[in-house]
């Protein structure tokens, strides 16, 4: 068995569908292996064997802006949706009252 390393899970899949070696075997995420045509979902992995794919949020970096009275401020326009999808909003009962994204 020869273990061959990719950047990312789409090049990897890529990879295993053009693949002329007999059985070879591809690991990534779900969305990944459905998305390739020619590669083929067999099932996940044991549960000892799975990972958590953390994801974060990033906003624009603040700009100078007007404050209501007249005062310039940083200021983000996403970031209080970024503050309230990554922080404890989503744990309260009324979630993220407000927040459209």
């Amino acid at each position: 068995m020869r273990l061959r390393p990719y950047p990312n899970g789409a090049t990897a899949m890529r990879a295993l569908a053009g693949a002329r070696r007999t059985s070879p075997i591809g690991c990534t995420q779900v969305t990944e292996i459905l998305n390739t045509p020619g590669v083929a979902l067999v099932g996940p992995l044991p549960k000892q064997f799975e990972l958590a794919t953390v994801y974060t949020a990033g906003v624009q970096r603040a700009r100078p802006c007007r404050t209501r009275r007249g005062g310039w401020r940083r200021c983000s326009a996403a970031r209080p949706h970024a503050l309230c999808v990554s922080g404890s909003a989503l744990k309260r009962a009324d979630g993220c009252m407000g927040s459209t994204l």
